[in-house]
């Protein structure tokens, strides 16, 4: 934390994964992190932590110029969290890559990622797989694709599309 705090230009990769930072506790590195320019990476993956976490995240992420890769998978990352994110990413200029696996989305989620993904124009990888997107939330991301030409590999395996057309037309990114 005090490497964090103190913004150490050694220190480029706050890694808290599988720690069972929950709640509260990403909530005070997210305030640790307020001001870092030399974070470039940050991977907190498999934590569990919820809406507050994410938003409380993307509060810090507003004022952290540097960071270009984002791991959040395995966590609860939805509502107001995934709208927080989604917002930030349509005006960010530094995340080209995001991880948002296994964080149960569902087709809300992905409406508000769709949404980024039609402005954004510095994201070139973004891992949405096994967040229960169906048809509907399918359809967002796929219209996104139309808009968006930077996004060179979109990760959308394992949710819940049945459309066919739908399904390959959200593979069409894979380069």
């Amino acid at each position: 934390m005090q490497k964090i705090r103190t913004n150490d230009p050694k220190y480029t990769v706050l890694d808290g994964s599988n720690r069972q930072m929950q709640g509260s506790r990403i909530e005070m590195i997210a305030q640790q992190c307020m001001g870092n320019t030399s974070i470039t990476e940050i991977d907190l993956r498999s934590n569990g932590f919820d809406a507050d976490g994410l938003y409380a995240l993307v509060q810090a992420l507003k004022t952290m110029p540097n960071v270009a890769k984002l791991n959040l998978r395995g966590n609860t990352c939805r509502n107001e969290g995934v709208e927080a994110l989604a917002e930030f990413l349509k005006v960010n200029k530094s995340i080209t890559e995001l991880n948002l696996n296994e964080n149960n989305l569902g087709s809300p989620g992905a409406k508000c990622i769709a949404d980024a993904l039609k402005v954004n124009t510095t994201l070139t990888f973004v891992d949405l797989s096994l967040n229960y997107i169906d048809d509907e939330g399918g359809k967002a991301i796929a219209e996104a694709l139309d808009a968006n030409t930077t996004l060179k590999v979109l990760n959308m395996s394992g949710n819940e599309i049945e459309d066919k057309e739908l399904r390959k037309k959200c593979r069409s990114r894979k380069m």
